[in-house]
Order: structure tokens, then C-alpha cells, then sequence
């Protein structure tokens, strides 16, 4: 046997199987596109059949089966049309045309006893134009497809158009014989039959494969878009974006179940969107009630109450679900019956199991979180009455011992030592600002400042200053006058703890300087001292709530953290900013700007700022 008629015995035998298959394929499960697929194959297979027993002599030279040969090939672009309108749709008067044609050829056929050139002509042309239109058709839908879908109308395509080439040269070898044209038969068919066997009767490996390669494209996108998936609508859009990639149909959505309203709402929809028509006869909810994966190569039939907003869909839907847990459905939804399969369900049954695990994850994730920050929160706290049984028992202890000390000298009736009570003043002060400090505090939601009038800046500070603990330090007050709007009392507080802040991180003592200045749309004070300074790492905390800083490690400055942090909020709720210079072993500067015009913030954000740079 020589290589060219191994070829086409080759070629005439694959045919025969395809229809068997095909056949059988349509009787398992009679869909249209099965029964147009199994026409069409079918036809091959009885022209290849029919040519045998020619060859066998079996029939003689039966002029019944040379036009019975000749009518089937020439009918073969008819059934190609048809599965053309089962994956694209086709044109009704395109279809009608054809119809027109195919009769008008088997008509000449039995006509002639022997086909004239130019009725060969007319057929030939009649055939290859069909097959290229369908060719068409196909590739408009490989470019629109996703895909297994895509895969299948590419090779669609390409078959039509080599049908139309092999058709093109039997024709031409009706006028002309050569044995290249013969050579070039037996492979056109080779190459039809099996780019026809890959579109319409796909091998199930190789569907498999292609899923394979979009699941794990699909688990990549889910696992990137897990950290923000409740937070982010973004995320749930990308996820269903690669389930409709993967499945090759034009959408898909997930919905979630919500306990509360016993409803399943699209996040990426919004719940308006997700309720129109009646919610319970959905399809995604039966598939989420009876907790199965369901196709539905027509919504509309199936769920004939909401038929006006399916249009004749298909839908695939699969629950998910994690254990006993259930959050919702995965749909895919769009496109016409053939581009579906049954591994199609199993797919989006695998990737809506991807999705449970991922809401899962979600869940986990946010309990840890959940239990972290309790735990932080039980330190926070634990350092916290720490830092407040600290700063209290100092103060308690000095006035606990001077007031032993001055009941000595009562009973004893010695001379009342003044130094003494000095000192439980003193740190009787101390402790009130410690618990005015805790009040603002717990203050925080309402508001921290009350009427505001115009006041002098520089009288508060210079009252300020005068109130200032001597000791080794001199407070003065420069500048001039700078008037504006402000609650007077909270503005005073705000200058005496950053003066009282100068004071405790100056304990080599020092001058202490309140500048005022007039800016013009803003006034300014600034506390400057010539303390220790504030590290570079703790500018950006030292007006958090609690925040005490790494300069004191060892507790040598008392505090509970809340001082600057009062402060921020009161120059906040006045419109203004508070912002902090400093540099180590030199000396910090504390500048606070408030408007004068009310309802004004000063240039910026209202808030505060820091650097390293000095004073």
C-alpha cells in the first residue's frame, strides 16, 4: 500500500468512527447541536461507506449510488450552516439561500446523466461559499469566545475552510488530473476530519486539559484577591471574571447568603439588583436550597416566573459550601447551549469549592486578627493601669509621708513645717492634672472645647508662666499681643502641659520661652526648652493616645501618654495644627497655630506635624 492510499484509507476510516460516535453521543443525550453534529458525520460515513462497497463492486456502477454519493457531498454545507446557528446564530435568509441551492444541485444531479462544467461550477461555488461563510461564523465566535469555547470554534473554523479547499479541488480535478491534486485530496480530509472531531465532538482529555489550565489561572486569582475579598468589591469582580474565562461563558457572579434576610445578594450587583424578580424560584437558589450543581441549558423554561430576565440562558450554578457551612452560589451564566458541557458543571463545582475555602480563609484570618488585637488590647490595658498605678502611688506616697510627717509635728505641737505642705499641694496638683487628663479621656467622643471668644494667646501664657513650677527653670513669655476666637480654658490647659512637658524633660533645668506671634490669618505660640529632646523614631507617636516614647524606658518621667494627645484634639477641634521640632540633647519646640477668623483652619490640615529638624 503506498503512502498516499494509506492517507486517504486512513482518512475514510476516521470518518466511519466519527459518526458512529456521534451517533451514539446524540442518542446518550439528543441536544440539538448533538443531532446537527451526528447529521453531519453521518453523512461522511455514508459517503465513504457507499464508496467502499463501489470499490467492492458490491453495488456494480449503480447510477443510484453515484448520485446518492454525489448529493450527500453536495449537501454537506447545509448541516455545517446548521451547527453554525446552533453555536452563532445564523441569518435566516443565509439559511434559506442554502436551502435554495442544495435543492436546486440535487435537482441537477438527478437530472444529469452526466454533470455539464458549468452546473459543476455553479456547485462547487455554491458549496465552497457556504463553507466559507460558516467558516465565518465560526471564527467571529472564537474571537468573542472564551476557553474550552474558543479552542472549539477555532478548530471549527479552520475546518470549514479546508472543507471549502478540499471541495475547491475536487472540483478542479473534475477539469484538470493530476496526482498532487489527488495527494492533496487524501490530506485536506485528513486535516477536515480532524479539526471538525476537536469542534464538535471535543475528546474529553482535552477539554479536561484546558480546564486544568484555567482552574489554576482561577485559584491564582482567588488566592491574590483573598487578603481584601469582604473589604474590596474589586476582589469579588476579578474572581468571577476568571470563573467566566475559565467555564467560556460571558458572565458569572458569585452571591452570598445573608441569614438575617434570607436572601442571596451579589456584592458586585448590590442587593437592588440582586432581588429583581422573585428570588426564591432562581435558579442559583435551588441550587443553594438543595445544595446540588444544576444546568440549565434554558433558565427561562426552568424558572418560568423570572423567564423576561434570563432571555433564553444558560446556567450553570453550584453551591458554596465548606463542611456545614454555607455562603452561597457561584454562578456562570450567558451564551447558547452548545458552548456548554457537562464538565463545565464539574468545573464550576471544583472552583466554587476554591471560593468556600477562600471565604473560609477570610474568616479565620479575621478571627486571628480578631484575637490578636484582644490580646493587644489586654496588654495596652495591663500597661496602662501599670502606667496609672505608677504615676499615682508618687504622688500618694509624698502626700501620705508629709501628712504623717505634719501630724507628727501637731501632736508633738512643734512648729508646722511649710516646706511640707508645699509639697502635698504640690503633688495634690500633680494628681488632679493626672485625673483630668483620664476624664478628657474617657471624653473622647464629644467634644473637648465649649464656647470660644476672642482671647488674648499671650495672656494665657503669660498666666501660664506665672503658674509654672520654679524650681530650676525660668518660664518667659515673648512676642506681642495675638487675638483669637478660643476656648480659653482648654487653651490654657493646652499651654500648661506643654509647659509642664518642657519642665519634665528639662532636668537639668533651664530657660523656658513662650513665644507668641501674630501671623496674620493664624496665631502662634510655641513652648521652647532646652531639654533632653525627642528621638527621631518617636516624632511621628508622641501625639498617640498612650504613647510615651522611647526616651523613657525606665519610667523616670511620669505620665500616662495622654498629655500631647489631649492636646492635639483640642487644637483639632479649634481648627488649627500642633507640630513639634526637636533634636536630641538640645531641646524641643512645640508650635501651635489656631485661626483667627472662626471656622477657619489654618493653612494645611487641621492635625499636626513633625520633624528632626533643630530649634
Amino acid at each position: 500500500m503506498s503512502a498516499e492510499e494509506f492517507t486517504s484509507l486512513f482518512a475514510e476510516v476516521a470518518f466511519v468512527l466519527l459518526a458512529i460516535l456521534t451517533v451514539v453521543r446524540a442518542i446518550r443525550r439528543p441536544r440539538l447541536v448533538k443531532i446537527h453534529t451526528a447529521v453531519f458525520f453521518s453523512m461522511i460515513g455514508a459517503i465513504v461507506l457507499l464508496s467502499w462497497l463501489g470499490d467492492l463492486e458490491i453495488l456494480g456502477e449503480s447510477r443510484a449510488r453515484s448520485i446518492t454519493v454525489t448529493s450527500l457531498l453536495v449537501a454537506l454545507p447545509y448541516p455545517l450552516l446548521r451547527l453554525a446557528g446552533d453555536f452563532t446564530g445564523v441569518r435566516p435568509w443565509v439559511r434559506h439561500a442554502a436551502e435554495i441551492a442544495l435543492a436546486l444541485s440535487i435537482a441537477g444531479i438527478g437530472l444529469f446523466e452526466e454533470l455539464p462544467g458549468w452546473f459543476v461550477i455553479l456547485v462547487v461555488a455554491y458549496f465552497v461559499a457556504t463553507t466559507t461563510y460558516a467558516s465565518a461564523e465560526f471564527t467571529h465566535a472564537a474571537l468573542t469566545m472564551r476557553s474550552v469555547s474558543r479552542f472549539r470554534m477555532v478548530f471549527a473554523a479552520g475546518g470549514s475552510f479546508i472543507l471549502a479547499l478540499l471541495i475547491l479541488d475536487i472540483g478542479v480535478q473534475a477539469f484538470v488530473e493530476s496526482p498532487v491534486l489527488t495527494a492533496l485530496t487524501n490530506l485536506l480530509m485528513v486535516a477536515c476530519g480532524f479539526s471538525y472531531y476537536v469542534a464538535f465532538a471535543i475528546p474529553q482529555w482535552v477539554r479536561q486539559a484546558i480546564h486544568a489550565r484555567h482552574l489554576l489561572r482561577f485559584i491564582d486569582e482567588s488566592v491574590a484577591a483573598a487578603p481584601g475579598m469582604f473589604e474590596d468589591d474589586a476582589r469579588f469582580e476579578a474572581i468571577e471574571h476568571a470563573v467566566a474565562d475559565a467555564v467560556g461563558t460571558p458572565n458569572a457572579r458569585i452571591a452570598l447568603w445573608d441569614e438575617a434576610d434570607d436572601i442571596l445578594w451579589s456584592p458586585t450587583l448590590g442587593r437592588a439588583e440582586s432581588l429583581l424578580g422573585n428570588p426564591r424560584t432562581t435558579v442559583p437558589y435551588r441550587a443553594f436550597r438543595e445544595q446540588v450543581a444544576i444546568f440549565s441549558e434554558d433558565a427561562g423554561r426552568d424558572d418560568p416566573e423570572n423567564a423576561s430576565l434570563y432571555g433564553g440562558m444558560v446556567v450553570l450554578t453550584a453551591p458554596i459550601t465548606l463542611d456545614a457551612h454555607r455562603y452561597g452560589v457561584l454562578t456562570a451564566y450567558g451564551g447558547l447551549p452548545p458552548f456548554i458541557h457537562d464538565d463545565d458543571l464539574d468545573l464550576l463545582r471544583i472552583m466554587a469549592d476554591q471560593v468556600a475555602v477562600v471565604l473560609r480563609g477570610r474568616e479565620l484570618a479575621a478571627e486571628v486578627s480578631a484575637v490578636r488585637a484582644r490580646a493587644e488590647t489586654l496588654r495596652l490595658m495591663d500597661d496602662f493601669f501599670a502606667a496609672v498605678a505608677h504615676d499615682l502611688k508618687t504622688p500618694l506616697t509624698t502626700i501620705l509621708g508629709q501628712g504623717q510627717r505634719l501630724q507628727r509635728q501637731i501632736r508633738r505641737e512643734q512648729p508646722i513645717d511649710g516646706g511640707a505642705i508645699d509639697s502635698i499641694v504640690q503633688q495634690a496638683v500633680h494628681m488632679r492634672r493626672l485625673v483630668e487628663d483620664l476624664l478628657d479621656d474617657a471624653r473622647e467622643r464629644g467634644s473637648y472645647s465649649g464656647e470660644r471668644v476672642p482671647t488674648d494667646l499671650r495672656q494665657i501664657a503669660a498666666e501660664v508662666a506665672q503658674q509654672a513650677p520654679a524650681a530650676n527653670h525660668t518660664v518667659t513669655v515673648e512676642g506681642g499681643p495675638a487675638v483669637a476666637p478660643v476656648d480659653a480654658a482648654r487653651m490654657r490647659q493646652v499651654l500648661t502641659n506643654l509647659v509642664e512637658n518642657a519642665v519634665k524633660y528639662s532636668p537639668d533645668g533651664g530657660p523656658i520661652t513662650i513665644t507668641v506671634t501674630d501671623a496674620g490669618d493664624c496665631a502662634e505660640v510655641a513652648v521652647t526648652d532646652r531639654g533632653i529632646g525627642i528621638p527621631p523614631g518617636d516624632l511621628g507617636t508622641i501625639f498617640e493616645r498612650f504613647s510615651r516614647g522611647s526616651r523613657e524606658p525606665d519610667r523616670r518621667f511620669s505620665g500616662l501618654g495622654l498629655g500631647l494627645y489631649t492636646c492635639r484634639r483640642i487644637v483639632e477641634e479649634h481648627g488649627g495644627r500642633i507640630e513639634v521640632t526637636s533634636r536630641l540633647g538640645a531641646g524641643s519646640t512645640f508650635t501651635v497655630s489656631v485661626p483667627v477668623t472662626p471656622g477657619v483652619m489654618v493653612s494645611g490640615e487641621a492635625g499636626y506635624a513633625e520633624t528632626g529638624a533643630g530649634d
